[in-house]
């Protein structure tokens, strides 16, 4: 069985856009590419919020699955 390697990631005000949140890597306050939608879902008689992000699902940004060729890398 293969290790699996953990990123904690963290939420965070969009630097520009204001009331926008964006998914970063927590060590290097990076965001995760390919992000199009953060939502956050609070309801105080459900439980605990919800954060659900939205993807590209192609082209440069968007996920990649394992095993797939390696990503393309432009340089402009």
């Amino acid at each position: 069985m293969s290790e699996t390697k953990v990123k904690h990631l963290v939420l965070k005000r969009h630097p520009t856009l204001k009331g926008y949140l964006v998914i970063c890597d927590e060590e290097t306050g990076l965001p995760l590419a390919g992000q199009r939608a953060v939502q956050m879902n609070c309801d105080a008689l459900n439980g605990p919020a919800m954060i659900t992000v939205t993807f590209e699902a192609y082209g440069d940004s968007g996920v990649r699955l394992e095993g797939d060729d390696p990503r393309k890398i432009s340089t402009k």
